[in-house]
């Protein structure tokens, strides 16, 4: 039985990646020129009591200006980058608690010195 749950946590880690690859090919291959014009940002965010991992997402969704987003796409890019430092070994991936550390990206609009 726990095999089988593994398998199918594995297979379940594996299709969100893909279906993550995925999303980010099409999107950088229709926008090459529009890279230039945005910038990655990196942030940590210091989980506080009454947090979940919608709010967290839903929040810095909103900074992001490079296009659309739907939250749990955002989401499952947050756990994937924090998987191995937070997530991994939680009974579900979506749990989030104090003081916990997390890494989001976002694309924000690079502003012209000009």
């Amino acid at each position: 039985m726990l095999a089988r749950r593994q398998v199918v946590n594995g297979l379940k880690k594996l299709v969100i990646g893909c279906l993550m690859a995925g999303g980010v090919l099409v999107l950088t291959g229709g926008v090459k020129d529009n890279h230039a014009k945005y910038a990655l940002v990196q942030d940590v965010y210091t989980v506080e009591r009454g947090d979940t991992l919608w709010s967290i997402a839903d929040t810095y969704m909103k900074k992001n200006t490079y296009g659309p987003r739907e939250i749990r796409e955002f989401m499952y890019g947050i756990i994937e980058l924090n998987y191995d430092d937070v997530f991994k070994g939680r009974d579900c991936n979506y749990y989030v608690y104090p003081n916990d550390k997390i890494k989001i990206n976002y694309w924000i609009e690079r502003k012209d010195d000009k």
